[in-house]
């Protein structure tokens, strides 16, 4: 990953000029993440997000954590932005959870700890 890497916002998902940061399926979910794409806001809580997982060092960051630092943003717009980082390679997710939520650490800071790869489990 390279600095510029960083400065650009995690949009895994569609091909070339239709990148974007992915839906829940729902028109209201889909244009949602299409206003936040073209408007910045997927980039700024995504680099917000990786400053605070940044800044949790080893000891991660959950979900739940970073609702009560931003409780301005909806806690889908945070889970969703920690998956999409999380899918681009630029946070790890580990096996061990705390208080019922993952933990997102940075690559470097996994410490020889299970990590969990992105996606989604199968259904029975």
């Amino acid at each position: 990953m390279t600095v510029a890497d960083l400065d650009r916002p995690a949009l895994p998902y569609g091909q070339g000029q239709a990148r974007n940061s992915g839906w829940s399926g729902s028109d209201t979910s889909r244009k949602r993440a299409e206003r936040r794409d073209r408007d910045g806001s997927t980039k700024t809580l995504q680099s917000t997000l990786l400053a605070l997982v940044a800044d949790s060092g080893p000891y991660g960051l959950t979900v739940a954590e970073a609702r009560d630092l931003m409780p301005e943003h909806h806690h889908g717009s945070i889970s969703g932005a920690l998956s999409n980082l999380h899918k681009a390679a630029r946070i790890a997710r580990l096996a061990v959870e705390r208080d019922g939520c993952q933990t997102y650490v940075l690559p470097d800071m996994t410490n020889g700890r299970e990590q969990v790869a992105h996606g989604r489990k199968a259904t029975q």
